[in-house]
């Protein structure tokens, strides 16, 4: 005996308005029928289990039940996508960076024109390659943007263009839109490619690039290299003597206007230049004593210590008589 599962999250046609209807948005007092073979089916409201369509017994048709090629939660995010963009549902989609894992925005839909339309499996050409869309928002007869729907296996990136597209994983699709609380509010959608950002993007190419200069400095003849080092600490010796001998000119300069000039005749200081010379020089002697006093009692201080350890590793210690020898 074979069972069958039933997949909640198929949704059905309203025989009223012949929208298409998920089953969390269903009522009990409507009708609906199949999508696949537009026979009438019955919407199951119950405390057991979650809210979901299926045929009557007698019914021949597998679109609740069993499965066909493609995924049923695949074929179902799609339809949802395409409903939110019939309803001209405000979107905003977003995405993470693989690298930095930090949130942009991929794209902000917030107002529709007249001539946007959306279509299911999409056929457009990206440079020489025939493409299908899962979902795709038409402008003017002009591919707006793409969704794709992923439920098992990612797009390749190759077939898609970078910028205008972006993909959705199903199940997470399904589930937080049903989950919403809100219905009027802007929904977010996760744009699960694995990309980098722009500035991770920037980053990468650099290093790339120094690393391809590395590689061809390896690859160059050992003897060049030798010559390029050799040029190299040259030039930098030649910088230093450069620095040495600025260095050397500015305290020669300065030398100069603190020494005192004597010539025949008048001094060329005045009384109060040279009374601030000789305080200048009281307070550098006075720094030198203070640093040798500070240096002495640093110097007892350690010869303290190295005493104590000594006496330690002997087997001396300050007890209560004073030092005891254990």
């Amino acid at each position: 005996m074979t069972t069958t599962q039933t997949h909640f999250y198929m949704g059905a046609i309203n025989k009223h308005t012949n929208k298409y209807v998920l089953p969390v948005n269903a009522t009990k007092k409507t009708k609906y029928k199949c999508p696949v073979c537009d026979s009438d089916i019955l919407f199951k409201s119950g405390k057991k289990r979650m809210k979901h369509f299926c045929h009557k017994a007698k019914s021949k048709c597998s679109y609740y039940n069993e499965r066909s090629n493609e995924n049923p939660i695949h074929i179902e995010g799609k339809r949802l996508m395409k409903k939110l963009l019939d309803d001209k549902q405000k979107l905003f989609i977003w995405r993470k960076c693989e690298c930095c894992q930090e949130e942009e925005e991929v794209l902000t839909l917030d107002c529709y024109t007249d001539k946007m339309v959306s279509g299911e499996e999409h056929y457009f050409k990206h440079g020489e390659k025939k493409c299908f869309a899962d979902v795709a928002l038409i402008d003017d007869n002009e591919t707006y943007f793409v969704f794709e729907i992923k439920n098992t296996h990612a797009t390749d990136e190759d077939r898609r263009p970078s910028d205008k597209w972006c993909e959705i994983d199903a199940e997470d699709f399904i589930n937080n839109y049903a989950n919403r609380r809100n219905v009027c509010d802007e929904i977010e959608i996760e744009c699960v490619r694995d990309i980098r950002c722009n500035d991770c993007e920037v980053k990468m190419e650099k290093k790339k690039e120094e690393e391809q200069e590395q590689e061809q400095e390896q690859e160059q003849d050992p003897l060049s290299l030798a010559e390029e080092e050799r040029a190299t600490r040259a030039k930098e010796r030649r910088k230093r003597k450069a620095a040495e001998g600025v260095m050397a000119d500015e305290c020669a300069k300065v030398c100069e206007n603190l020494r005192p000039v004597r010539q025949v005749g008048p001094p060329v200081w005045s009384e109060e230049q040279w009374r601030e010379w000789k305080e200048r020089e009281r307070e550098r002697k006075r720094e030198r004593e203070r640093d040798a006093a500070a240096m002495e009692i640093y110097c007892r201080k350690e010869r303290d210590r190295e005493r104590d350890r000594e006496r330690k590793k002997r087997g001396w210690y300050y007890g209560v008589d004073g030092l005891v020898l254990v």
